[in-house]
């Protein structure tokens, strides 16, 4: 990963309406081989191997939780089917003899609460997809038989189902080849890995995989992942938002650069609105001009995000351009730069007071829907410095002002009589 700081000046009029502007290469290595896991504030989080896992099971037993239930398969590594009509109890005898006539199931590609598990055929009453729920025990009881057909040669098959103890906070995973060799009942319990989105599990060596990071520490996951905009479904590469992470796509937008309304769009918490579709592929890879992503993070920060190249399946290089524009967490320090207001109430007519060093600084005022009211760019020398500041015909209300020095921003709220 490389970061490249820029400020982008043109005749002297600062386009950014925020910080420095940092241009990033997040890759996920020849022929898409990697997950990366990434924050905005933080850059990457964790990389990990996509093909070394078979299902992804909710890291909470909590009814509270949308991503509850909610058991994901890796397509990497070959396509799930339900066997039709199939129950634990026959698990002996299920196999696969009409599996040409059966529809693989999917992941959304829309939220991570829905698993190619929980797609399946409705069986009624209160159907997880891969277990009913119980309400004598309050378990989720298995009620169906997977198969998984493998990309190996020759092709490999092994057949599972799943069920969980919700009190207890501990799923049951059964599987065997379809020979019924090598049959395992393994459990996991969710309470470890509550930290996680997800807990990973392989069929395939029997042991589960602590890969994703802490579900606070990252925004964005780079990797491939199957798109709904196909029929069927068709593996693309690009980018799924965290759970709970929302974001915009803007398009069409005059001018990228200097576009900062993040205030007039609608955000959606569909994790693949950033998706894949920003680049396209005709002999060499393109990126879509006048295009804007606003991101808000797992800190409610407002990113603005633009995609200046792509490498396609020789490095897998994602690149990209990203500026913070918002903060929610108000900071009145800066190290040696700090600010104050006077008077705050006030009718828009205040000064500004604080202490800086030699370098310029931008002044910003947004309301808070993200609209900006007021930028300047002034000079100061070392120590103590004041500008008087006329908002004319500004609406009453509550404003943020941003002071940007370098690296360093400090906010301070402003109200507006």
């Amino acid at each position: 990963m490389k970061n490249i700081l820029t400020i982008l000046f043109v005749t002297g009029f600062l386009f950014n309406s925020s910080a420095q502007t940092v241009t990033d290469t997040v890759s996920i290595g020849a022929a898409y081989s990697n997950q990366v896991w990434y924050s905005l504030h933080n850059n990457e989080q964790a990389t990990d191997p996509i093909n070394n896992w078979e299902i992804a099971i909710a890291a909470t037993s909590n009814q509270v939780n949308p991503l509850t239930t909610a058991i994901h398969f890796n397509f990497k590594i070959g396509s799930l089917y339900e066997i039709p009509g199939s129950s634990p109890a026959n698990f002996a005898t299920a196999d696969t003899s009409g599996i040409n006539s059966w529809t693989a199931l999917y992941n959304s590609d829309n939220t991570w609460a829905e698993g190619a598990f929980n797609n399946t055929t409705s069986l009624g009453g209160f159907d997880y997809g891969w277990g009913s729920y119980n309400s004598v025990t309050h378990n989720v009881d298995p009620n169906r038989v997977f198969v998984i057909r493998y990309n190996t040669t020759p092709v490999s098959y092994k057949k599972l189902h799943i069920g969980l103890n919700a009190m207890a906070g501990v799923y049951t995973i059964t599987h065997a080849n379809l020979d019924n060799s090598n049959q395992l009942s393994q459990q996991i319990t969710v309470s470890t890995y509550s930290s996680k989105n997800f807990i990973y599990y392989s069929l395939s060596t029997s042991n589960i995989i602590d890969r994703e990071p802490a579900k606070t520490s990252w925004d964005l996951l780079f990797g491939q992942y199957q798109s709904f905009d196909y029929n069927p479904p068709y593996t693309v590469s690009g980018i799924l938002n965290n759970h709970g992470i929302e974001s915009v796509k803007v398009y069409p937008v005059n001018n990228p650069v200097s576009y900062t309304n993040w205030g007039a769009q609608t955000f959606t918490q569909n994790i693949s609105e950033i998706g894949y579709d920003w680049k396209a592929f005709a002999g060499v890879w393109t990126i879509e001009d006048s295009t804007v992503y606003f991101v808000k993070d797992v800190s409610g920060d407002i990113w603005k995000i633009i995609f200046t190249g792509f490498g396609g399946s020789t490095n897998g290089n994602y690149i990209f351009t990203k500026q913070k524009l918002s903060s929610v967490g108000i900071d009145e320090t800066g190290g040696s730069l700090t600010i104050d207001v006077f008077p705050n109430p006030n009718d828009g007519q205040f000064i500004i007071v604080g202490n800086g060093t030699e370098d310029p600084f931008n002044i910003i005022i947004m309301d808070l829907t993200g609209r900006e009211v007021y930028n300047e760019i002034i000079a100061t020398g070392n120590g103590l410095f004041k500008r008087n500041i006329v908002l004319s015909g500004i609406t009453p209300g509550v404003y943020l002002m941003n002071l940007i020095q370098g690296e360093r921003m400090i906010s301070k709220k402003i109200v507006i009589r």
